[in-house]
C-alpha cells in the first residue's frame, strides 16, 4: 500500500519488460490557470508611508502597482512582526498557532511557544504540495530564537515550513550592511563590498525566478519577498541618504497634517475622518530647540531614503519578471506587517540598541553623528514623531492594538483580474484572510487533517468588494486588547502591572470615526459591555490566554547549565541560544597551543553597537567591551610567553550594571579592571562566534575581526548559576587582596 511519500505503483508487473506495463506516479500542478503570486512585505512601515497611502516618501513602484490595481485601506494587522507573519502565512490566529508574542519571547504556554504550530500547515507548504515552487527572500522571524544556530534543529527555519529555498536573515533585524545572513540551512558572509542588504535580496529573488523559469517554466511559483525595511536600524546608502535633504525642516506637525489632506483628497480615508491629538509622548515641534530640529529632521530624511531604496528594488524584482514573461500572470501583493514604530522614543537615538535595551543610561551621541545617520557607522531609528506622522490618522504605534498598530497598507495587482484600476478597497480585512485569498486564487485547497487547526481566515474578493457584511476580530498583544465586531472597535491600552480588570475599554465606531477619535464608550455602556463579553469568549476560542504583560521576562534562553564548551570556527550561534555572557557570572577558559606571531577573535559576543571580544594582537591578549557603539573598557595582558598558552577570563556583573573582570595566564600577573558599563539585554543578532568575529567586529581593530590562524580547539565557559551581582569596589578589592 502506498502512502503520500511513495504512492501505490498503479502499472503492471510481469516476468519480462515486454509483458509488464510502465507507471508513474502524476507530479501534481495546480493547473494551467494557476498564478505565480508574489507577496512582498515591509517592516514597520506605517499606513502612511507609501506614496499612494498619502505619504510624502517617493514609493514609484507601489503607486503604478495601485493605480493600476487596487489598495485596501481596512486592512488589519497584529501590533508585531512574528505574530502578523504566522497570520498572513498561516491563516490563523496568532495565538491559535502558538505565536502570541515575538518569536524569542516564549511563556511556556501554548499561545506563546514562538514558534508556529505544526498543527497549522503553512501557505507555502499547502501551495508546494498543489505543485508551486516556493521561495522565501529576507527576513523569517519565525523561527524559536534558540533554535538560531548552526545546529539548528530546522523544524521551524523556512524549509521546513514548505519553501524550497531560502535565501535571508532569521531574526527580527539585522544590519543592513553586514546582514547575519543564511542561505537555505546555513550560514553565509554578505556576497560584497559594497552591499545594502535590500540590493542582495532582490537579486536573490531575481536568481530563484529565473532558475525556476529555465527549469520549470510551466510550474507556478510563489516566491516570499520580506525587506528588512522599514524595520531599524535604517541604513541606506547614498544618494538616497541625501535625496531628502531639507524635505521635512517643517517638522512632524506638518507633515502629519498634510499627509491627512492628501489622504481625504486621494479617498484614503473617508470624508469626514477627524485628526486625532498628537500622541502623548510626541513633544510639539515648535517646542524643540533650534539645535534638536536639524537632528530630528534628518532622521526623517534618512527614514525616507530607506523606504525609497526598498521601492527601487522592488522595482527592479518587478522588471525581472517582465523580461522574463511572467508579469502578465504573476498576482502581487505589497504589505507592512503592523504600524511604524515610536520604539526610540521623543528623541530617536543614533544607534538602535540603545531603545531595544530600554534607554540604560548612554550619552548622547546622535547630534554629533548627524552627517553619519544612515551608513555603515550607524544603526538609527528614528523619533516617535514621524512614527505618528507615518501612521496618519492612526493613533499610537507598533505593540498597541489602536489603529496605529494595527492598521497597514496593502496593495493588490493583477493585471486584468482586480476589478478597475485604481479602486480603493475600504471593508474590514485581517491578516489571515490573506491565505485563503491565495490558495482561493491559485485553485489550492487546504488538506484534510483530523489534528489541522482549522483556517480562521475569510477569502475576499480581488475584484470587487468583500461580501463579508458580518465579522468579528480580536486584537491581543503584551495585554493590549482589541474587538472589532460588525464595524464597531473596542479597545485598551494595558500599563505592565496593572490588573486587566482596572484596565479601561474605550468604545468606537470604526465605520464613521476610523481614526478612534469619538469615544462612545459612556453613552453605549451596554454595546461595550457586550463588545468586552465577546473579547473574552474569542479569548478563550482562539487560545490567547493567559493574558501575559511581560516583556524582556520573557527573552528566551537555554536552561542553564554549569559548563558549555564551543569549538573554534562555531559562529552566529544566536544570544537566545547561549548564556547571557554580559548579565552571567562566568569564567572562561582556552589553550592556545601556537599563537606566536598570530592575530585574531577567539571569541566574540555582539558587534559593532555593542558586545565584547577576546583577541590576540600584537603578542597580547586583549579583551574588549563595547557599549552601544563605544568602546569604554580594554583589559590588555602581555607579552604574552611563548609556548602552549593558557587563558582565563573571569567575569563578574555588578549591582552598578556594569561588571568585573579579570584576564590571566599563568606566568603573568592578571590585569583586572572595573567595566563601567555593559550591555544590559540584546546586542544586536550576531550572537557568539569563537575563533572569528565575521560581521560586524565588535572593535575596530583589524585583530578583533579577523579569523584566529592559529588553533585553540574550544572555549569552556563554566558558570556561576548562584552567583548574585558583585559590588563594584568591594569585588576588585578582594580580588586585589587575595594577591
Amino acid at each position: 500500500m502506498g502512502n503520500e511519500f511513495e504512492p501505490e505503483f498503479a502499472g503492471v508487473i510481469r516476468e519480462t519488460v515486454a509483458e509488464s506495463t510502465p507507471w508513474q506516479a502524476p507530479v501534481p500542478h495546480p493547473g494551467p490557470g494557476a498564478p505565480n503570486i508574489a507577496v512582498i512585505v515591509l517592516d514597520d512601515v506605517g499606513f502612511a508611508q507609501f506614496g499612494c497611502f498619502g505619504g510624502a516618501i517617493e514609493t514609484p513602484t507601489i503607486d503604478r502597482l495601485a493605480a493600476e490595481g487596487t489598495r485596501y485601506t481596512n486592512l488589519h494587522v497584529t501590533p508585531l512582526c512574528s505574530p502578523t507573519r504566522a497570520c498572513l502565512l498561516s491563516g490563523r490566529n496568532h495565538h491559535s498557532v502558538g505565536m502570541g508574542m515575538l518569536a524569542g519571547f516564549p511563556s511556556g504556554f501554548p499561545n506563546g511557544r514562538e514558534s508556529v504550530s505544526h498543527r497549522a500547515p503553512m501557505l507555502p507548504s499547502i501551495l508546494q504540495q498543489a505543485g508551486y515552487r516556493t521561495y522565501a527572500i529576507g527576513k523569517w522571524h519565525l523561527t524559536p530564537m534558540k533554535e538560531i544556530k548552526p545546529s539548528g534543529p530546522f523544524d521551524h527555519w523556512p524549509l521546513r515550513k514548505g519553501f524550497d529555498r531560502f535565501y535571508g536573515f532569521l531574526g527580527g533585524e539585522t544590519d543592513q550592511y553586514r546582514p547575519n545572513l543564511v542561505r537555505d540551512n546555513h550560514f553565509i558572509d554578505p556576497p560584497r563590498e559594497k552591499y545594502h542588504l535590500s540590493e542582495d535580496l532582490a537579486d536573490a529573488a531575481l536568481q530563484m525566478v529565473r532558475d525556476h523559469r529555465s527549469g520549470d517554466p510551466d510550474r507556478p511559483f510563489f516566491a516570499y519577498l520580506a525587506f528588512g525595511a522599514g524595520h531599524g536600524p535604517h541604513q541606506v546608502p547614498e544618494p538616497y541618504r541625501s535625496k531628502y535633504r531639507g524635505r521635512f525642516d517643517e517638522g512632524w506637525d506638518v507633515e502629519r497634517d498634510r499627509v491627512f489632506q492628501r489622504q481625504l483628497a486621494t479617498g484614503v480615508i473617508p470624508p469626514g475622518t477627524q485628526l486625532p491629538e498628537p500622541n502623548p509622548d510626541v513633544p510639539r515641534w515648535e517646542d524643540l530647540t533650534a539645535e534638536q530640529k536639524p537632528l530630528m529632521a534628518r532622521y526623517a530624511e534618512i527614514y525616507a531614503g530607506y523606504i525609497e531604496h526598498a521601492d527601487a528594488q522592488i522595482g527592479r524584482f518587478l522588471d525581472g519578471l517582465a523580461a522574463l514573461g511572467a508579469d502578465e500572470n504573476t498576482l502581487v501583493m505589497v504589505v507592512s506587517d503592523n504600524g511604524a514604530s515610536g520604539e526610540a522614543g521623543e528623541s530617536g537615538t543614533w544607534n538602535e540598541l540603545i531603545a531595544l535595551n530600554g534607554f540604560p543610561p548612554v550619552d548622547d551621541t546622535s547630534a554629533a553623528r548627524i552627517d553619519e545617520l544612515g551608513s555603515p557607522t550607524t544603526y538609527p531609528l528614528y523619533p516617535a514623531g514621524w512614527a505618528q506622522a507615518g501612521n496618519t490618522p492612526c493613533k499610537l504605534y507598533k505593540h498597541y492594538t489602536f489603529g496605529g498598530g494595527v492598521r497597514a497598507p496593502l496593495v493588490v495587482h493583477w493585471p486584468g483580474r482586480t476589478g478597475e484600476a485604481g479602486r480603493v478597497h475600504d471593508a474590514f480585512l485581517h491578516a489571515i484572510d490573506i491565505t485563503p485569498t491565495l490558495l482561493e486564487v491559485a485553485g489550492v485547497s487546504v488538506p484534510d487533517g483530523e489534528d489541522h487547526i482549522p483556517i480562521h481566515g475569510v477569502p475576499f474578493s480581488l475584484a470587487g468588494e468583500n461580501g463579508a457584511a458580518e465579522r468579528t476580530q480580536y486584537f491581543e498583544m503584551g495585554g493590549h486588547r482589541g474587538l472589532y465586531k460588525n464595524g464597531w472597535k473596542a479597545v485598551t491600552l494595558h500599563e505592565t502591572g496593572v490588573k486587566y480588570a482596572d484596565d479601561e475599554w474605550e468604545l468606537y465606531h470604526l465605520d464613521a470615526d476610523f481614526s478612534e477619535v469619538d469615544d462612545l464608550a459612556a453613552q453605549k455602556p451596554e454595546r461595550l459591555k457586550d463588545m468586552v463579553d465577546t473579547w473574552w469568549r474569542e479569548a478563550h476560542r482562539f487560545g490567547v490566554l493567559p493574558l501575559d504583560d511581560r516583556f524582556v521576562e520573557r527573552s528566551a534562553r537555554p536552561d542553564p547549565q554549569p559548563s558549555l564548551v564551543y569549538y573554534q570556527g562555531a559562529e552566529r550561534i544566536a544570544e537566545s541560544a547561549v548564556p547571557a555572557l554580559l548579565r552571567a557570572a562566568w569564567t572562561m577558559s582556552t589553550r592556545l597551543t601556537d599563537h606566536v606571531g598570530q592575530e585574531g577573535a577567539i571569541f566574540s559576543f555582539g558587534g559593532s553597537f555593542g558586545g565584547v571580544v577576546l583577541h590576540i594582537a600584537d603578542g597580547s591578549a586583549r579583551l574588549d567591551f563595547n557599549y552601544f557603539g563605544e568602546v569604554y573598557d580594554t583589559l590588555e595582558l602581555g607579552p604574552l610567553p611563548t609556548g602552549t598558552l593558557d587563558l582565563n577570563v573571569l567575569y563578574r556583573p555588578t549591582t552598578a550594571g556594569g561588571a568585573c573582570a579579570e584576564l590571566s595566564t599563568p606566568g603573568l600577573a592578571p590585569v583586572r579592571a572595573t567595566i563601567d558599563r555593559v550591555v544590559p539585554y540584546y546586542t544586536g543578532g550576531n550572537g557568539l562566534s569563537v575563533g572569528r568575529d565575521p560581521l560586524a567586529p565588535v572593535v575596530t581593530a583589524p585583530s578583533a575581526g579577523r579569523a584566529y590562524p592559529g588553533h585553540f580547539g574550544q572555549v569552556r565557559f563554566d558558570l556561576d548559576l548562584d552567583g548574585a551581582l558583585a559590588d563594584d569596589g568591594g569585588l576588585m578589592a578582594s580580588w586585589m587582596a587575595a594577591d
